[in-house]
């Protein structure tokens, strides 16, 4: 009698055991995921030009294909108010990507303010350019009310981190000044090695964004 008690309280564990371990299989499989954090990669990390002009309303640029902590900063853009102004340092090399590393927005802009040309574009529009097939984004410029001056930027994003700081940006495809055009990044710092900027939906219905003018 005493062996069959114990067979039977055997069983019992095993049972109890084998029991745990598939409910804690299934809830594995079911894809379910303790972690409510943000993910690499997430499209909350995204941002559209129209909503990171808003977000981080000061801007750097820089000529060429190279960026390193020694880069020159040609330009500081700023928007703000849905305004656009800019900073034109004519290649002076007054500031570099390491000078900014530690420099709070206001600081950056007190600098150009002293040291550079101040351009103020007034108010600006965003306009979605489709490529080829019309179904995807392929640029987007910055309408301004100068008839010199659009900015337009490529379909290419940018991530770059100079000691410990992170900046997101993008290409710019174009953005004349004298007369020339200069080529080169367009960078803000965010202090966020997830984010990152893409051009606007050509589905969005927001006021200040146009697909091809329309």
């Amino acid at each position: 009698m005493l062996l069959k008690k114990r067979r039977l309280t055997i069983f019992l564990v095993v049972s109890a055991v084998l029991f745990f371990t598939t409910a804690c299989g299934n809830e594995d499989a079911s894809g379910v995921d303790d972690n409510n954090g943000p993910q690499d990669g997430s499209p909350n990390d995204v941002l559209p030009l129209s909503d990171a002009f808003v977000e981080y309303p000061v801007w750097v640029g820089s000529r060429g294909e190279e960026l390193s902590r020694d880069t020159p900063i040609n330009t500081i853009v700023l928007f703000e108010d849905g305004a656009v102004k800019y900073y034109d340092y004519r290649d002076s090399g007054d500031l570099t990507m390491e000078d900014i590393v530690d420099m709070t927005d206001e600081e950056i802009v007190k600098h150009a303010q002293g040291s550079a040309e101040e351009i103020d574009l007034g108010q600006y529009s965003l306009d979605v350019v489709l490529d080829e097939s019309g179904n995807n984004p392929e640029m987007e410029q910055v309408i301004t009310q100068s008839e010199d001056v659009d900015i337009e930027f490529s379909n290419e994003s940018i991530s770059m981190e100079f000691f410990g700081t992170h900046f997101s940006g993008m290409k710019m495809k174009r953005f004349p000044v004298d007369g020339s055009d200069r080529f080169g990044t367009f960078l803000t710092r965010t202090n966020d090695s997830l984010a990152s900027f893409t051009l606007d939906d050509p589905g969005n219905d927001k006021e200040k964004v146009t697909v091809e003018g329309k």
